[in-house]
């Protein structure tokens, strides 16, 4: 599993391509979708901070709790039961 197959949270000096940096872009879209101003760089700090925060927490509870997702995977006869991985990375 490769770097870019883990669930990445994010942090201020690689904010691209991480969950923080999803829950930014879907944010900016509900505010369009409401007709708010989009979002600017006043307050981007904070409100990264808390994006990165969430995602960290996400990753961490989603990683704790991985034999939850049981995969049921039919074949010959009897089914499979298989609980996967969730590779992460740059959580501290």
């Amino acid at each position: 599993m490769g770097a870019a197959d883990k669930l990445y949270a994010g942090n201020f000096s690689d904010f691209a391509d991480s969950m923080a940096g999803e829950m930014e872009k879907a944010f900016g879209e509900l505010l369009a979708e409401k007709g708010k101003a989009p979002l600017d760089s006043r307050g981007e700090d904070d409100r990264r901070m808390l994006f990165i925060a969430i995602a960290r927490g996400v990753i961490r509870h989603l990683q704790s709790k991985q034999t939850s997702f049981v995969i049921r995977v039919p074949g010959g006869g009897q089914a499979a039961t298989v609980t996967p991985v969730i590779g992460t990375r740059g959580l501290p």
